[in-house]
This record gives C-alpha cells, sequence and structure tokens, in this order.
C-alpha cells in the first residue's frame, strides 16, 4: 500500500492542474521551518486542514539533528513525533531523486487519501489447488483496494489489469484535479537536506 500511495502522489503532483500545490520545485531549499510554513501557506485560510507530514528518513535525521522533532507519549502504545505541530510519517518510499538531490515531503489533511476494498469484476480473490507431484496445497489470496486522494481523479487508461499498476499510477499524465484548489488539502514540498 505504500508503494501504491507514494505513485500516486507523485502522478498527483506532477500534473499541470496542480502546480499551485508544489512549494520549492524552482528553487528548492534545505528543509526547514520556514519552508514548511511557506509551503502551507499555499493553501491559504485552508491550510489549517493540514494535519500531517510524510517525509524521507534522511529529511527526518535533518531536523532531529537540528532538535526540531518533538516526540510526545499519548499512551503505552508508544511516542509518536511531530514538527510544527503536525504528525509525522517518516517513510523512504518518498521520493528522492538522485539525479539533482530533491526530497519530496507531503502536507496533508486527514482524509484527503480515501482507501476502500474493492470488488472489481471477473475478480478472483481467493483460489486453491494442489500440486500432487509435490504433496503441496496452494492457496491464493487477492486483494483488491482503492486508495484515492480526494479532489482529483484518474483519467488514465488502464492495460490489461483490472487497475492501474504503480506505474500508471506514477505517470501526471493521468491525473486531473476536480476541486477547487482550496478543497484539495494536501502539499508537495521539494527540498534538499
Amino acid at each position: 500500500e505504500q508503494k501504491i500511495l507514494v505513485a500516486t502522489l507523485k502522478g498527483v503532483f506532477g500534473c499541470p492542474d496542480m502546480a499551485g500545490h508544489v512549494y520549492g520545485g524552482d528553487d528548492p531549499e534545505p528543509i526547514c521551518a520556514e519552508a514548511i510554513l511557506d509551503a502551507k501557506q499555499l493553501l491559504g485560510d485552508a491550510s489549517g486542514a493540514l494535519h500531517t507530514i510524510i517525509m524521507h528518513s534522511a529529511a527526518y535525521t535533518q531536523l532531529q539533528k537540528n532538535d526540531l522533532i518533538a516526540n510526545i507519549m499519548p499512551s503505552q502504545s508508544g511516542a509518536f513525533s511531530t514538527y510544527l505541530g503536525y504528525n509525522v510519517i517518516v517513510d523512504d518510499f518518498v521520493q528522492y531523486d538522485e539525479n539533482d538531490g530533491l526530497y519530496s515531503a507531503y502536507l496533508l489533511a486527514d482524509g484527503v487519501i480515501g482507501r476502500g476494498d474493492g470488488n472489481p469484476v471477473d475478480f478472483t480473490h481467493t483460489e486453491a489447488f494442489r500440486d500432487g507431484l509435490r504433496g503441496e496445497d496452494i492457496l491464493i489470496h487477492r486483494k483488491a483496494l482503492i486508495l484515492h486522494p480526494m479532489g482529483v481523479k484518474y483519467i488514465g487508461a488502464v492495460g490489461e489489469d483490472v487497475s492501474p499498476t504503480n506505474a500508471e499510477l506514477a505517470n501526471p499524465a493521468n491525473w486531473a484535479r476536480v476541486s477547487s484548489r482550496k478543497n484539495v488539502r494536501m502539499i508537495e514540498i521539494k527540498h534538499t537536506l
């Protein structure tokens, strides 16, 4: 699911309709409080809906070195990290471009990524068969799910599969914004360390 989400975010933020949601693409700067605050300002008065920041572990470590990460212990379930009041999710699947040394971080509102289990037509969820010569029983279980950012739509064609591949999800030509700019409550921050 992480790979699907990262491919989706790459495609969504690459589409021309989302240019107003990308901070630092032309003039990236190191990740810091000022850059993140300037990025959230792209949504203006709607920026209060942003609650989570997803970043690469290298960016997280840089913020730790600068003593900017707060760890909160809400219960016995363990600590979680915050930065500027945003919940922090660290994931190395988040985009890093070795050619230009740019990282991506994402500011997201709660509920901006919809998730649901699907039931496509002609989709076989479970099947079993036996390889008698080897004495093996094999059970195959497949799942279909939807991870979809609110305010955009997938406009690309789907290949031979029932759903788009990660490569198709990552293609900016396959996405379009369908809500007003302030109603698409997510921001990409292109940054260095």
